[in-house]
């Protein structure tokens, strides 16, 4: 039941912004992929923070994961994920070490 009450409290606004940050975006660029100012966005990371119960970035995406709201896709390899050198052949992104 809170799952529910946790997506209804959440604006799509919101969501669109804790997923953003989960993607490890700065304020700056989610300010520019949405089209609003900087501060705008400052603002809803503040109300989702209160939302959500934490007092960090980190834990709203926490809460937010654990919650089921957003779902984290890695480009990061996996262990069950197939590799060629330091790449995951099922990610999009590939990260070399």
């Amino acid at each position: 039941m809170e799952n529910n009450r946790t997506n209804q409290i959440l604006s799509e606004t919101d969501t669109k912004i804790i997923e953003l940050i989960s993607q490890e975006k700065a304020n700056k660029e989610i300010a520019d992929l949405l089209g609003m100012p900087q501060r705008t966005v400052e603002y809803h990371i503040t109300t989702i923070m209160r939302k959500m119960g934490t007092s960090t970035r980190l834990g709203a995406v926490m809460r937010a994961i654990q919650k089921g709201i957003i779902q984290v896709q890695t480009p990061y390899p996996t262990e069950n994920s197939e590799r060629r050198g330091n790449c995951s052949v099922n990610s999009e992104e590939c990260v070399r070490f």
